[in-house]
């Protein structure tokens, strides 16, 4: 037990660097919330006295922390792994004001404070190259097989869990160039898995204003909660906006701001069904 008061400690984070092996040490905030969701895998917390000074371990532990934070997908739990980034992403999702839309397509500023908007539309970019990264950086076929066959069964893990912005993201990820290239990891990937890739691909198809996906997510939404893909409806507002001329014979087009305002509407209520945590 500590016998001093606990004004007398800080909480602290050593962080390793993998490319350096280095330790990178910072003190926190006294008052700081949700500490298990900021710890990245290749950090941890100690508690330091103010009057330390110099390193809280040895930098013979950069290893050990390094091999603690060395996690593949394959290892992980995926129906978990969906259901934790549906949680997440469906969060940044609900927390998104009808406001931000219209900012985002006039090009307003504001002291709005987080744009949960902008923290939305990374999710794709964020989560398609979690994939790219993953499976490029495995120099083994034979682990870079279980990366592939892994990424497939999330990606259908979230259609079924309505949570198509993730889908999307993962099937972007394994459609990229850099990993379609990958022909003899390709050759070993089992057919059904390659079946299964296929038919969400499909989902994808920009055909016919991407009737495919549109029928899914309908339908889909009327069972429960879903995440609709972003970049689908950054698209419709944006037709919608430059289709529409913002004045008729010198007076503001109402009937324009009244098409985004319905469009938007429709958008928000995906998030009025939440997942079960």
């Amino acid at each position: 037990a500590l016998q001093e008061s606990s004004g007398d400690y800080g909480l602290c984070q050593i962080v390793t660097d993998s490319e350096t092996k280095t330790l990178q040490q910072k003190r926190l905030p006294d008052m700081l919330d949700r500490l298990p969701e900021r710890l990245p895998l290749n950090a941890r917390y100690y508690i330091k006295p103010h009057n330390q000074t110099g390193s809280l371990v040895q930098e013979d532990a950069v290893d050990e922390i390094l091999r603690e934070g060395a996690v593949h997908v394959t290892q992980l739990d995926l129906n978990e792994l969906v259901r934790q980034l549906t949680l997440s992403d469906f969060e940044t999702f609900r927390k998104i004001e009808p406001e931000e839309y219209i900012r985002d397509l006039f090009g307003c500023q504001g002291d709005v404070g987080v744009n949960h908007l902008a923290e939305f539309a990374d999710v794709v970019n964020r989560e398609m190259f979690w994939v790219t990264t993953e499976v490029c950086r495995e120099t083994r076929v034979r682990n870079r097989v279980k990366i592939v066959k892994s990424f497939i069964k999330m990606a259908r893990l979230c259609q079924r869990a309505g949570n198509f912005n993730t889908m999307f993201a993962l099937v972007s990820g394994l459609g990229h160039r850099c990993v379609q290239r990958l022909k003899t990891t390709w050759d070993r990937v089992p057919s059904k898995y390659v079946r299964t890739f296929e038919t969400l691909q499909r989902l994808m198809d920009p055909t016919r204003n991407m009737i495919k996906y549109r029928t899914a997510i309908n339908v889909e939404s009327r069972r429960g909660p879903v995440i609709p893909f972003f970049p689908v409806i950054k698209k419709d507002l944006m037709v919608l906006y430059l289709t529409n001329d913002s004045k008729v014979n010198g007076l503001i087009n109402f009937e324009k701001l009244r098409k985004l305002s319905k469009e938007i509407r429709r958008v928000a209520r995906y998030a009025t069904k939440a997942y079960d945590p």
